[in-house]
């Protein structure tokens, strides 16, 4: 793992990468609950919420990696 510089900040795009996977993290907290609550209802609805689960979680994942990769610069040094 390559680390992190001190002087490194986190640009907006990071930013806003970060906020999207804890937005999805929190879709993926409320369809658990969603799915708990609606347990009693037919097989398909706990299956679509539960699907769900698993892809707000998956995209959560992604974004976070994402969000605080460790980019090396790719400008052009004139």
């Amino acid at each position: 793992m390559i680390p992190r510089h001190r002087a490194e900040r986190r640009t907006l795009p990071r930013k806003i990468l970060l906020g999207l996977a804890v937005f999805s993290y929190l879709a993926a907290v409320a369809c658990g609950v969603a799915a708990w609550w609606y347990r009693e209802q037919p097989q398909e609805i706990v299956g679509s919420l539960m699907a769900s689960i698993v892809f707000f979680a998956g995209v959560g994942v992604v974004l976070h990696v994402l969000a605080n990769a460790s980019l090396p610069d790719l400008r052009i040094k004139r």
